[in-house]
């Protein structure tokens, strides 16, 4: 089992180009490419992105090229979906049929591995933890840029665009990013 064949697609070049390379170092078998946004000839299309969640979004991929038999994962579910077509389900009816399309979208997929999730989750935030304890906000953002643009709210005022937009607030122009 295991796939015959994947293809990456983001709208970000830089970020598909660096998934591929990362997919082919831990996968050599598997034949990775770079692919386009038209989904044809695929058995399983994962969407990982938070576009098309908003009215004004793009769609990550040409949704209207889906063709019946193809299996849609949609794991921006727990915030809203980016597919017309999602909505949300369970773990106990995790899929259901749309115009011939599988759509699976399971809220809290980690919930179906909770150790393993909770394992990879605490792998993942543990080092900005102790970071965060071992040098105070300021500093440890100081030290790391990626911890830096993970900063939503500091010293009560909001930082990310999209956090503003759902609080219905005003974005802090100090250090503001999208």
């Amino acid at each position: 089992a295991g796939a015959a064949r994947l293809t990456i697609f983001d709208v970000d070049r830089s970020k598909a180009d660096r998934l591929v390379e990362t997919v082919k170092r831990g996968y050599p078998a598997v034949p990775v490419s770079l692919g386009a946004a038209d989904p044809t000839g695929h058995n399983l299309v994962v969407n990982c992105t938070p576009l098309g969640m908003k009215p004004d979004d793009p769609l990550p991929l040409q949704a209207e090229k889906l063709e019946a038999g193809t299996v849609l994962v949609d794991i921006a579910i727990d915030q809203g979906g980016c597919f017309e077509t999602s909505r949300a389900t369970t773990h106990a009816e995790p899929s259901f049929v749309l115009d011939g399309i599988v759509h699976y979208c399971v809220t809290n997929m980690p919930g179906a591995v909770p150790r393993t999730s909770t394992l990879a989750l605490t792998h993942a935030t543990l080092p900005c933890v102790l970071r965060l304890a071992d040098c105070g906000s300021s500093e440890a953002c100081r030290q790391d840029p990626g911890l830096a643009a993970g900063v939503n709210v500091q010293a009560g005022r909001v930082l990310h665009r999209a956090v503003a937009e759902a609080l219905q607030t005003r974005r802090s122009s100090d250090r503001a990013r999208d």
